[in-house]
């Protein structure tokens, strides 16, 4: 949590839906002129009765022309800041930003690894890199605990049935006798789904500070040098 501007515009909860037992996705219009923002990029949010305390979450999704002020984001239930996940429609906020975060470059192929919320800025970078033609090799390796933990996964399934050079690969900590795809923890799997990327490509990382660091260690030994792997780390 950090401090607000007192230049925060005003913003209003129009939509908000559960995306697993712990996440909650909202849905967030600001006023005024529109919004400009980039996918990996992220706001600060303020509720009105504590105006000072800021709350930092990535934007889920990449700019819509059909809604220029319009956020989506995606708020763990546990994270500190629970309050606004539950702030109801009709609800205002603060809004501060853009801010920085990921910022996509041009490579012939990338990785983005995420882990819990981590996958939130990711999922807006896969989703910008895919509207444009010219979209490189993608590989998205998101880490969950457990099934009911995983986000957006019909979605990004569907992303990767749509376009063959996005590679989707859900990974569970915590799996079901069912579950059949990989399990361990996204670390774990690098190495393999590096070697299908071409060579030279650019690296995303999200999530906790050791996961941050155990990937960043990993992919370093692969051979990607530390310019070419960005990576955020949330407390």
């Amino acid at each position: 949590m950090g401090r607000v501007k007192s230049g925060a515009r005003r913003g209003r909860v129009i939509g908000r839906r559960p995306l697993s037992p712990g996440v909650t996705e909202l849905r967030i219009q600001v006023a005024g002129p529109p919004l400009a923002y980039r996918a990996g990029q992220h706001v600060a949010l303020t509720l009105s009765e504590a105006p000072g305390v800021a709350h930092h979450y990535s934007i889920a999704a990449p700019q819509s022309g059909k809604e220029p002020r319009v956020l989506e984001l995606a708020i763990g239930n546990a994270s500190g800041a629970d309050v606004l996940a539950g702030a109801p429609v009709g609800a205002e906020l603060g809004v501060e930003g853009p801010l920085d975060g990921f910022g996509f470059r041009a490579a012939p192929g990338a990785i983005l690894v995420g882990a819990g919320t981590g996958v939130v800025p990711l999922r807006a970078l896969v989703r910008a890199a895919l509207a444009d033609g010219a979209a490189p090799r993608l590989a998205l390796l998101a880490g969950s605990r457990t099934r009911a933990d995983i986000l957006w996964r019909e979605e990004l399934d569907a992303l990767a049935r749509e376009h063959p050079h996005f590679l989707y690969e859900p990974v569970l900590s915590q799996p079901d006798g069912s579950w059949t795809g990989r399990t361990g923890y996204v670390q774990d799997h690098l190495g393999e789904v590096v070697r299908r990327l071409p060579v030279a490509i650019e690296a995303y990382v999200c999530g906790s500070p050791p996961m941050v660091e155990s990937c960043r260690a990993a992919l370093f030994a692969l051979g990607i040098p530390a310019e070419r792997i960005q990576s955020e780390a949330y407390a």
